[in-house]
């Protein structure tokens, strides 16, 4: 909009276009190339989807505080980032932490078909104890006195809640 200050949000690309020069830009001698049609048909064809675990980062297009984000990727993809995946700790306010447009790197936890989801969180090591607690079958398998790694989930007046490994 116009002056009166509204959200309006403007997606801009740096990327050069496939024809290269400004076609009458003062001081350009340049014709316009001849583009193939297989030029054409590459450059318009979807890009690959990401595989798990790939490392990657894109920009906030949109916050649900319920669902959780979206991302579009630099290869033209969403992938959505499920609420418990967006940060290592609890975040109170996910809106003005996660603002559309915020800048994002994590990596890919799941692809199925088109759907694409990711985790900014640190992704999970196999260390003997994260080991040790992923081949019990329950609690009550874990040996008394057993040091694993984990961080704090969350703290309540009745007690912690620990994510372990």
């Amino acid at each position: 909009g116009g002056g009166g200050g509204g959200g309006a949000m403007l997606h801009l690309s740096l990327k050069a276009s496939m024809g290269g020069a400004v076609a009458g830009r003062p001081g350009d001698d340049v014709a316009d190339p001849i583009i193939s049609p297989a030029a054409l048909a590459s450059a318009s064809a979807a890009p690959a989807l990401p595989a798990v675990g790939d490392q990657v980062h894109g920009y906030i297009t949109g916050m649900n505080p319920k669902a959780g984000a979206f991302v579009v990727l630099r290869s033209r993809h969403v992938a959505h980032i499920k609420k418990s995946q967006l940060a290592e700790g609890y975040v109170q306010d996910l809106p003005s932490e996660f603002p559309v447009g915020k800048h994002v790197r994590g990596h890919i936890t799941s692809v199925d078909g088109t759907r694409v989801e990711m985790s900014l969180r640190s992704p999970k090591k196999g260390g003997s104890a994260a080991s040790a607690v992923a081949a019990a079958a329950s609690v009550a398998e874990i040996p008394v006195g057993a040091v694993l790694p984990g961080f704090v989930r969350r703290v309540e007046a009745f007690g912690v809640f620990v994510e372990v490994g």
